[in-house]
């Protein structure tokens, strides 16, 4: 075969690699030439550096950092926005989640407890507020019934009436005439216990109130008033028994003003402690006649 006939050649590629990119730029490159051996070096090289285990590239250029010393019982400054060391802080100071979570439910429980005493608080100021104006209520307009001679004296020269009216008005506000009275057994309610206490200050002379404001309850002030007041005046009783027998008929032109006269002196009776039974009159008699 003559040289103008021979074939040309046509290099294959291996179908185990893939093409390298360098030969298809190096033209007509024929096995063995110096320029293929020197672009398979090249592509050898830069495929090394896609295996694992390559060395990082350094710099020559020293970087400044800055050195924070860590110490276990004082918190650690903020670091530098340079240095990309971040150290965690030992097992003993990082924060508890049981212990975070016991403190905020501690911290509920007291706010909570807190509230329910302030609630607490206020409904007991509402509940004396509605008490006291209930308590100032019932004494005002009682105190507005009351007549002015049955108010008692300085002197008790009224006691007998004041006590009658005394009766009257416990009856109507406590059900019990013997309010002011009672037994040792029951127990009286504190509000009514307020009212009458109210009740006894509105029923007496202004002198009279000082001596009272030192007494624990109603039962011991109207206790002191009557045994202040409360005394057999013999006198008394021998005018009073005179006034009864020298009612004269004559005098009064009506029937209704005899009774009035009678009734008079009853009422008299009744303030000076006398008892018309057969001993008390015969002891008037015998002592009127001396």
């Amino acid at each position: 075969m003559s040289d103008e006939h021979r074939p040309e050649y046509k290099p294959q590629q291996s179908a185990y690699r893939k093409p390298i990119s360098t030969l298809s730029k190096t033209g007509c490159l024929t096995p063995g030439s110096n320029s293929l051996c020197g672009a398979i070096e090249k592509q050898q090289t830069s495929d090394a550096t896609l295996f694992k285990g390559k060395e990082t590239a350094r710099s020559e250029t020293p970087e400044e950092t800055v050195y924070q010393p860590r110490i276990a019982d004082k918190p650690t400054a903020a670091l530098s926005s340079t240095n990309w060391l971040r150290q965690d802080p030992p097992p003993h100071l990082k924060p508890n989640p049981t212990l975070q979570l016991l403190t905020e439910m501690k911290a509920q429980c007291d706010a909570d407890q807190a509230r329910r005493d302030r609630d607490e608080e206020q409904l007991q100021c509402r509940t004396n507020l509605e008490e006291q104006t209930r308590i100032a209520s019932t004494v005002a307009a009682v105190a507005k019934r009351m007549a002015d001679d049955g108010i008692l004296q300085p002197d008790g020269s009224n006691l007998h009436r004041w006590e009658r009216m005394l009766c009257m008005h416990s009856m109507e506000q406590f059900g019990d005439p013997n309010f002011f009275t009672p037994d040792e057994g029951p127990v009286i309610d504190s509000t009514d216990e307020k009212i009458g206490r109210g009740i006894l200050n509105s029923s007496v002379h202004r002198d009279l109130i000082y001596d009272l404001l030192s007494l624990g309850s109603s039962a011991a002030v109207f206790a002191h008033i009557v045994a202040k007041f409360r005394s057999v005046n013999r006198a008394a009783q021998l005018k009073a028994w005179r006034d009864f027998i020298l009612v004269d008929p004559s005098k009064h032109n009506t029937t209704a003003g005899i009774l009035a006269a009678f009734n008079e002196t009853a009422r008299v009776f009744d303030e000076v402690e006398v008892l018309l039974n057969l001993d008390e009159m015969m002891g008037l008699i015998l002592q009127a006649n001396l």
